[in-house]
């Protein structure tokens, strides 16, 4: 009789692949997904079979009033620190304005503003998504987006609130997150 011994590369066949998903998948098998309701949070809701519907205004219809309130002050100077129509806006002035005539808190200054918001992929963008910018080691801009590669934002000293695009090369290159405050 003959006894196998374990040589290098003898489980580099075929079969070892289809063994490990076989193993796998055993260990994942009758593991049923707990809602998050079911882990002892007191803010479970009252029925374990329905989540509770939020009271009150939508998200959609935050982000509607963000968008209203932005596209109103299209056209307004730029100032840096400002944050009303009288005097103008700076690029996080304006994201605060827009929040705050929504009813919405948000932090005043462009890094709070990230650090706070709700992260979103750029891939599931939705119009009243912030979109933050770096040209230096910081957060440098912060706009409103509205949807087909458009955002508006206060761009800088002597412009005005605009629109702008991410298709423009300087923009898409210097974006890197996107958040929400809904």
């Amino acid at each position: 009789m003959r006894i196998k011994t374990y040589r290098p590369g003898m489980l580099s066949g075929c079969r070892w692949p289809i063994l490990l998903v076989l193993l796998l998948s055993a260990c994942a098998a009758n593991q049923p997904v707990k809602p998050v309701w079911q882990h002892n949070d007191s803010h479970a809701p009252e029925s374990k079979t329905a989540p509770l519907k939020p009271s009150g205004p939508t998200t959609n219809h935050y982000r509607q009033l963000v968008l209203k309130n932005v596209s109103a002050q299209l056209g307004k100077p730029y100032r840096w620190g400002g944050n009303s129509p009288k005097t103008g806006f700076d690029c996080s002035g304006l994201v605060f304005f827009a929040h705050a005539q929504a009813g919405l808190k948000v932090p005043r200054k462009s890094k709070m503003q990230l650090s706070k918001a709700k992260k979103v992929t750029l891939n599931h963008l939705q119009p009243g998504d912030l979109l933050f910018f770096r040209t230096r080691s910081s957060t440098s801009n912060v706009g409103i987006f509205i949807g087909g590669h458009k955002f508006i934002h206060a761009p800088s000293h002597g412009k005005r609130v605009s629109k702008a695009s991410l298709d423009n090369y300087y923009w898409h290159r210097h974006l890197y997150a996107a958040g929400n405050f809904y």
